[in-house]
This record gives structure tokens, sequence and C-alpha cells, in this order.
């Protein structure tokens, strides 16, 4: 099966492409069963709507989205930091418009099942599976969830969300810890874990960060549990004998022209849970979109593709 993988599309206004342009770009990707990008942007809801950020809120029409469709997209990854920046009605609408036009959107839905479900690909006796996440940073509100009666399930995106940790040794737990305790961040957290506001009262955090100690001062990343269960159980229960996993994240690192070293290793360990490609796009930057590294699992060969804080393809 041939997929063309592409970089962020953050589209706000008409896109213009020359004939000469748009004839080479479709018959680059002719031969591919899949063409996937990562969309950065919502559809404008035809009702009036209100905006969820005051910054950098990324809208457009189904026009300026068309132009995907014709230059041969069959997929988008919406599950990343815009995809909420019109809330619920931007994410029902999107998912319409995109319909319509014929490109299925992954990584978001009407509710958490929809949202973290893959889209399936058949060619002969080949399925693929298809799946969109997003890594964060992020509040919970983006993310799509269950329906809790009275109360309805929320439209938005799935997850497979990061956490950072600040590892730190002895000599700077030691002065956490006390900055802590002189403050009263210590006892703040401890009464708001009695009333079971804060899930887990047994990790250590320094106003709202969590933090280890170890041999050396570093900046850890880890995607969270909870998402990485769910998202293994659910590749358990697919049918598909391959899957393509397209990642999000906004944790950009202190080098913007390369990924996170981070990245490689998760990527790595998604291989070994049943993932056959993983595609990743950061920070909106025009690098190289893809990187090879090889790496076997249960006598299977898999690639990933990193993108290098992938830049935007169009």
């Amino acid at each position: 099966m041939n997929i063309g993988i592409l970089g962020q599309a953050l589209i706000t206004e008409s896109v213009m492409v020359d004939l000469v342009t748009k004839s080479q770009i479709q018959d680059f990707f002719s031969g591919c069963e899949v063409v996937i990008g990562h969309l950065e942007t919502t559809v404008l809801p035809a009702a009036p709507t209100a905006a969820f950020k005051d910054r950098t809120c990324h809208y457009t029409t189904p026009k300026n989205i068309a132009i995907l469709k014709e230059l041969g997209l069959t997929h988008l990854n919406l599950a990343g930091n815009h995809a909420f920046d019109l809330g619920p009605e931007g994410i029902t609408e999107t998912l319409a418009v995109l319909s319509k036009l014929g490109i299925t959107g992954v990584g978001a839905g009407s509710d958490r099942d929809s949202a973290c479900s893959p889209a399936c690909v058949q060619k002969a006796t080949e399925e693929m599976a298809i799946w969109g996440r997003d890594c964060g940073p992020q509040p919970d509100i983006v993310y799509a969830n269950v329906a809790k009666p009275p109360l309805k399930a929320r439209p938005g995106i799935a997850g497979l969300r990061v956490e950072r940790m600040l590892q730190v040794d002895q000599n700077g737990a030691d002065q956490l810890n006390r900055i802590n305790q002189e403050t009263g961040y210590e006892t703040w957290s401890r009464l708001r874990a009695d009333i079971g506001y804060d899930a887990d009262p047994t990790r250590q955090r320094f106003f709202g960060v969590p933090f280890s100690q170890g041999a050396q001062c570093q900046d850890r990343y880890l995607i969270k549990s909870e998402d990485r269960n769910d998202l293994t159980r659910r590749l358990k229960q697919s049918q598909s004998a391959h899957h393509l996993l397209y990642l999000h994240q906004h944790h950009w690192g202190d080098d913007w022209h390369r990924s996170p070293s981070w990245i490689l290793d998760e990527c790595k360990s998604l291989i070994e849970a049943g993932i056959s490609v993983v595609a990743v796009t950061g920070n909106p930057r025009a690098h190289a979109m893809l990187s090879l590294s090889w790496w076997t699992h249960s006598q299977r060969t898999r690639r990933i593709y990193l993108s290098h804080s992938a830049g935007s393809a169009l």
C-alpha cells in the first residue's frame, strides 16, 4: 500500500496553486491509496459561534479546504492545537465539511469513541487503520469525552497526551521541597488531595510541575499511561494488519530546528505496541518533513516517519 505523508496545512485564506504545480502535486500522489496531512485550522460554522482562544485563532471556509481534495489528499489529522479554536461547533462543522468533500478526518469526533477510532483503508487483502492523536500540551476541554447523563458527550479531539516532568538532583529536590514547605504549597496540595481534586497526591510537584529526583537535572517527557493504555486496547481490538499513527505535538523543546529526542523514544515504544508507521508534526517551520529510522519488532521491520518539527506543507 502506497502512503503519502504531508506536514501541516494552516489554511485561513484561499490557496492559489498554478496549474503546473497543481498537476505536479497530483501526479506525485496519484499512486497513493492514502495521502494524509495535518489540518491546522477549523471550518467556520454558518451559525454564529464564539472563539475559544484570543490568540492564534485559526478558522477558514469550505471553499478554502477544497483545494486539499483537488491536490490529492484523502485524510487529515484533526487532533491538534487549532481543532478546538471554535469549540465543539467548529469540530462538528469541520468533520461535516470534510465528509462532503470526500476527505476523511481522523483524531476528532462527536464523542470520545468516535474521536479515538481509526479510519480503515482497504487494498486487495491488505487493510490499514489510520489514527490521529494530539500530544498537547492543551487543556482538558479540547479532548472529546463520553456522555454523563443528563450531560451529553462533548465533541473534541483524541489525545495521546505527553506529560512534562522535571528531574532534579538531590540538591535541587531539597530546594524545591523547602520552597514548597515555606510557601504552604505542600499543605495546599494535600488539602486538594483530601477532597479528591488531585488524583495522585503522592507525586512530587513544584507549583503544578511534576518533578522527580535523579542523578542530574533534565527535562523528561512521558506519554500519560491512561492514553497509552487506551490506544493499546484499541490496537488489540482492531482487525487491520497495518496501522498508521499521525501525531501532533507542541512540546517544542529548546532547539526549534530539531525534533526533541524524546519523540523518537516514544515512537519506538509505539512501534512496540503495534503501530506500523508514525508521522509527527510539531512547530510550523519549513524543515524537511521525513527522516527514516528502522525498528524491528516481532521479526517484522517497521518504519518511523519522524518530522524535524515538521514544516508546513501548504
